[in-house]
């Protein structure tokens, strides 16, 4: 019986180091290749902690939940919202954070980025943002 038990053990400590390392993963994706054309928008999703790297621009989620924000005008509000990293490679490079409810957009990379949808999960929440061409980026 200890054996056995030993064995079970090992496969959950096995099965939640798997698990765990998934969590953990930070990929860099790109534009869906499969993209209708140049310039069509595009939809991805991005988990709480992760980041997203299309080259002209990076996205990355440091916080999503329900509470205490401040928003562009500096003025204190509540309720669903994601703190969000946005950074464009150059000399030097930029880079800024914002904390955004659905609906905001922004410029940057090239590209107009919507908040289409924000989600507060466990362990993690995502934000699902709207990728189209904006022209010459502000940022």
């Amino acid at each position: 019986m200890p054996g056995d038990l030993r064995g079970r053990r090992a496969a959950l400590a096995a099965a939640l180091a798997a698990a765990l390392a998934a969590c953990g993963r930070s990929s860099r994706p790109s534009a869906p290749p499969a993209s209708p054309g140049a310039g069509a928008p595009f939809a991805v999703s991005v988990v709480e902690s992760g980041r997203l790297d299309l080259g002209s621009v990076a996205v990355g989620v440091g916080y999503v939940g329900d509470g205490s924000y401040l928003d562009e005008g500096g003025r204190r509000l509540r309720g669903k919202h994601a703190q969000v990293q946005v950074s464009v490679p150059g000399t030097p490079p930029r880079s800024f954070e914002r904390d955004l409810r659905e609906g905001q957009r922004m410029e940057a990379g090239g590209f107009t980025i919507t908040t289409e949808k924000i989600v507060d999960g466990r362990p993690h929440g995502r934000v699902v943002f709207l990728f189209s061409s904006a022209g010459p980026s502000k940022l």
